[in-house]
């Protein structure tokens, strides 16, 4: 609920265009590290003797490179994308379609980002974390929500 929250109000507060280059990466990080984490893995993490860890950690080792390629890309376009927000203030009902378009984009990315937290916690290897898992509805919500619309994600075990 907190990722949702504060993904939400960042996305308020910087509105729809500076929040959707970084929305874009972090999608992209999600599906290509999906495709392929499940090849990397086994090839980077072969000293790890379980398949679906290797699986994890190459999704892992993809999608905290991506997310820094974003990084990389979106702090320079940082002030066009800044210039644009006043911008949309010329339109008609511009400057509520901005912050309510961010915020939705804010709250769909905490979401992706808890679901890839979640997808991590359901690998390690504690069991009050497993069983804590497996009794919350709200845990699994993202999952399957994650494994459904960016769909090259098979490695949550349900």
């Amino acid at each position: 609920m907190v990722a949702w929250a504060s993904g939400a109000l960042a996305g308020y507060v910087g509105g729809l265009f500076r929040i959707f280059v970084p929305f874009l990466f972090l999608v992209s990080a999600i599906a290509l590290a999906g495709a392929l984490g499940l090849l990397i893995g086994p090839l980077v993490f072969f000293f790890v003797e379980d398949a679906a860890r290797q699986d994890v950690a190459g999704f892992f080792l993809v999608f905290a490179a991506m997310l820094g390629v974003g990084l990389l890309v979106t702090l320079p376009m940082w002030g066009l994308l800044s210039a644009a927000t006043p911008l949309m203030s010329v339109f008609p009902m511009g400057r509520q379609i901005n912050r309510i378009g961010g915020l939705l984009m804010g709250a769909f990315s905490g979401m992706a980002l808890l679901a890839v937290v979640i997808i991590g916690l359901q690998q390690y290897p504690v069991a009050s974390v497993g069983q804590g898992m497996a009794e919350s509805s709200f845990a699994t919500e993202p999952v399957h929500w994650l494994d459904r619309y960016i769909a090259t994600i098979e490695i949550s075990p349900e």
